[in-house]
C-alpha cells in the first residue's frame, strides 16, 4: 500500500523526557495475558535446545584433536545459529508485549509519538498545524485496531494515525484539550488541503518499469534442448 501526502519526521533514539515538552503522556500497550503465556511457553521450549546445544558446542570448541572434532564443532555452531533465530524473535516480541508503550510528547507546534520500550523507541514528529480531526474511536471486535480498545485517531495528509489504548470518552475529551493547549494551536477539522496530499511516500514502481532496458535485437537466441551445447551438458 502506497502512502501519499504529508509525512512525519522519524527518528530512533533514547526515550527520555524533554525539558521543552509542555505535555507528556505514557500509554502502556494493552496486555493479553493468554497470548503472553502461550508465547512464553513456546519461547521456553525453543530456548532449552538452544542452551543445551550452546554448551555442547562450547565444549567442542574448547578442545578438539582431529578434523572430525572440528567438523562437529562447526556443525553444532551452524545449527545453533539457525535455531536461535526463532527464540530470539519470540523473546523480542514477548518483551514488547510486556513492557512496550507509546509516549505522547507535545510542545508548541509539534506533536511527537514514540513507540518502543522505556529506554528506546521510534519517534514520529507531526506538525500540529497540519493535524486534522483529532477524535476518539472504539474499534469493532476482530478489527485491525481491536487490540487497542478505545484510542485516539487523527488525520495527517492522506493518512490516519492511531495512538493510545484503553482510553474512555471522558479521558479523550480532556486529552484533546491538553494537546491543543500544549501545542498552542487548535486541531482543525475537515478535509486535507491540496498541498497536504502531494507527494508519494514510496518510489513509483512504474518509473522502475519504464527504466528497465529493453532486450537487444542482437542478443543470441535461447538454446534449445536439441542444441549441441544442451546435449553435451546432458
Amino acid at each position: 500500500m502506497k502512502r501519499q501526502g504529508l509525512r512525519p519526521r522519524f527518528k530512533i533514539g533514547l526515550d527520555r523526557p524533554g525539558k521543552q515538552a509542555a505535555l507528556r503522556r505514557v500509554f502502556p500497550f494493552r496486555k493479553s495475558w493468554v497470548a503472553i503465556g502461550v508465547l512464553a511457553a513456546f519461547d521456553a521450549v525453543f530456548l532449552v535446545p538452544a542452551v543445551m546445544t550452546f554448551r555442547q558446542a562450547a565444549g567442542e570448541w574448547s578442545h578438539f584433536d582431529s578434523l572430525f572434532d572440528l567438523v562437529g564443532a562447526l556443525f553444532l555452531s551452524s545449527w545453533l545459529l539457525g535455531w536461535s533465530i526463532a527464540p530470539l524473535l519470540m523473546t523480542v516480541v514477548l518483551v514488547l508485549m510486556l513492557f512496550g508503550r507509546e509516549t505522547l510528547t507535545v510542545r508548541p507546534g509539534v506533536v511527537e509519538l514514540s513507540i518502543g520500550l522505556p529506554l528506546i523507541g521510534v519517534t514520529a514528529a507531526y506538525d500540529a498545524a497540519h493535524m486534522r480531526n483529532l477524535r476518539f474511536q472504539r474499534p469493532p471486535p476482530k478489527s485491525g485496531h481491536s487490540w487497542r480498545g478505545g484510542h485516539m485517531t487523527f488525520d495527517y495528509g492522506a493518512n490516519a494515525t492511531q495512538f493510545g489504548s484503553d482510553i474512555d470518552g471522558a479521558a479523550a475529551i480532556g486529552l484533546t484539550h491538553e494537546i491543543e493547549s500544549a501545542a498552542r494551536t487548535a486541531i482543525r477539522k475537515g478535509e486535507a488541503l491540496p498541498a497536504e496530499l502531494k507527494g508519494q511516500w514510496e518510489s513509483d514502481s512504474s518509473l522502475l518499469a519504464s527504466a528497465a532496458p529493453e532486450p537487444s535485437r542482437d542478443d543470441p537466441e535461447p538454446l534449445s534442448l536439441a542444441s549441441p551445447s544442451s546435449l553435451a551438458l546432458i
